[in-house]
C-alpha cells in the first residue's frame, strides 16, 4: 500500500551543444498557474539524472536551473494508472549555455561630423561652402569646380547639370559689371557661405513676354554666391 501511494519521475538534463549530462541542477515543480509545488536537486541516481518520488501525478510546469545556463521549462502530464503505472519520464531536457560577452577596450577614436554638401529647397539648389575642403588661397573658381553637377569652362562659363548659368550674382546682385571671370578669380573661397542655383525673372523678359504663358524653365539660370 505504501508503494502504491508513491509516484516517481525520471529523465535527463543535458548541455544542448555537447549533450553532456548536467548534474546538480535545480528542478522546480509548479502547478499550471505557476504556483510552486516543490523544489529539489537533480542528482544522478543509477542510470538517470533525475529519479524522484513526487506527491502525486498530474499536470505540472517543470523548471530546470543550472549555473551558467538559461532556465528551461517543460509542460508535463504525469498520469497514474492503478496497479500498472506508478511513474513517468519527462524525457530529455537540453539547456543552453549563457554566452558571456567579452569586454573589448577600443583605442581612442575621433568622431567627425560630416556636413551635407548640397540640398534642394523647392526649385533651388543650395551648396554649403564649408563642406568642401580647399587649400589656403583658393578663389571662387576652385570652389565651383568642386560643386556636384557643376562644370566651369576656361572662358568662365558655368554649367549646372548641363544647363548654362546666365548670370553670376553676389548676394543677389550683379557685381563686377556682369563679368563672372572677375568674381571667379578674385573672390576668396573662405568668404563664401552658401551658393544657390535658381531661375530668376529677368526685367527684359517681363517687358517682352506674356507672363501668363511664360514657363519657369524659360527663365535664366543664375548662380548666387552668398
Amino acid at each position: 500500500m505504501a508503494f502504491a501511494q508513491k509516484y516517481h519521475i525520471d529523465g535527463f538534463i543535458k548541455d544542448s551543444f555537447t549533450k553532456e549530462d548536467l548534474d546538480s541542477a535545480t528542478v522546480t515543480l509548479m502547478s499550471m498557474d505557476s504556483t510552486v509545488v516543490e523544489t529539489f536537486s537533480a542528482k544522478r541516481f543509477g542510470w538517470w539524472q533525475v529519479y524522484r518520488d513526487i506527491k502525486a501525478p498530474g499536470k505540472y510546469i517543470m523548471k530546470f536551473e543550472h549555473d551558467g545556463y538559461y532556465p528551461a521549462y517543460k509542460n508535463v502530464d504525469f498520469k497514474y494508472t492503478k496497479y500498472r503505472h506508478t511513474g513517468d519520464s519527462f524525457g530529455e531536457i537540453l539547456m543552453h549555455k549563457i554566452r558571456m560577452k567579452k569586454e573589448v577596450t577600443l583605442k581612442e577614436v575621433v568622431v567627425t561630423a560630416t556636413k551635407l554638401k548640397m540640398v534642394m529647397r523647392g526649385d533651388t539648389i543650395v551648396y554649403d561652402a564649408d563642406a568642401f575642403q580647399l587649400s589656403s588661397g583658393s578663389m571662387l573658381d576652385k570652389l565651383i569646380r568642386l560643386l556636384p553637377g557643376a562644370q566651369l569652362e576656361p572662358g568662365g562659363e558655368i554649367y549646372i547639370n548641363g544647363q548654362k548659368v546666365e548670370s553670376l550674382l553676389v548676394n543677389g546682385e550683379n557685381f563686377f559689371n556682369g563679368d563672372p571671370k572677375v568674381a571667379l578669380d578674385n573672390l576668396p573661397h573662405y568668404m563664401v557661405d552658401k551658393i544657390k542655383v535658381y531661375r530668376k525673372m529677368d526685367e527684359r523678359l517681363m517687358v517682352a513676354s506674356d507672363l501668363r504663358t511664360l514657363r519657369k524653365d524659360q527663365l535664366p539660370l543664375v548662380l548666387d554666391v552668398g
